[in-house]
């Protein structure tokens, strides 16, 4: 079972070194620039974070979030997006974040902004939409029995930095996309819970990103499911 399949950006090699992390944003250069994070520490931290959390953590979130339990056609349309502030001080590599805030978005949001981009690896004009999450459902289906795949997308905030998770889709210029798979045992699992259990997604994504495990009350990592 593969649960997550690649990480996804549009940046090129040459703006990896830019301090600035919102569009039209240059940030500050040459001896300003020193000790400043860079879009490419961004994104390193990003990818790393990320695959501490995309197995359980945001797969789960993403199902319980967003009803697929009910409705798995939502993935079709909607997205989970999730602002992060990295902590001063971290240990535990799925700590290396606290949770600022997450929202499901309709795609048609990230279409509006991100209609033609490039990727980074061959920086020719790209459909998001169409190269992330599309192909992956049709791959995903087709090789690996699953359901679907759902998309999600996470951002940093500066440690000064306040706005919304929409205002964030449309400033920041270093998310990280990934497609997540949907699987029938995901379904089966948290199908076993009570319909109350699942308005609860947001704290029990907090506890995740405090370095335990997705429960409402905080765990420790790994948690014991009986």
């Amino acid at each position: 079972m593969m649960f997550a399949y690649s990480s996804f950006t549009y940046l090129s090699d040459g703006q990896l070194s830019y301090t600035g992390m919102n569009f039209g944003e240059k940030g500050p250069k040459g001896k300003k620039a020193q000790g400043t994070r860079t879009r490419g520490d961004v994104l390193n931290d990003l990818m790393a974070w990320t695959q501490q959390h995309n197995g359980d953590t945001l797969t789960f979130a993403c199902w319980q979030a967003m009803d697929l339990m009910h409705d798995i056609r939502k993935s079709e349309t909607h997205c989970f997006a999730v602002t992060l502030r990295k902590n001063a001080v971290w240990t535990n590599p799925r700590a290396m974040y606290s949770l600022v805030d997450a929202a499901v978005l309709p795609l048609a949001l990230l279409s509006k902004h991100y209609e033609n981009v490039a990727n980074a690896y061959d920086e020719k004009p790209v459909n998001v939409i169409e190269e992330m999450l599309v192909n992956d459902r049709k791959r995903r289906t087709t090789e690996d029995g699953a359901l679907g795949s759902v998309l999600v997308m996470s951002f940093e905030l500066a440690p000064d930095e306040n706005m919304t998770v929409e205002e964030a889709v449309a400033k920041k210029s270093v998310p990280v996309w990934q497609p997540l798979g949907l699987f029938k045992e995901h379904k089966k699992f948290l199908s076993a819970l009570p319909d109350m259990a699942h308005s609860f997604w947001k704290p029990c994504l907090k506890n995740a990103l405090n370095g335990g495990a997705y429960s409402m009350k905080f765990q420790p990592w790994p948690a014991t499911r009986s």
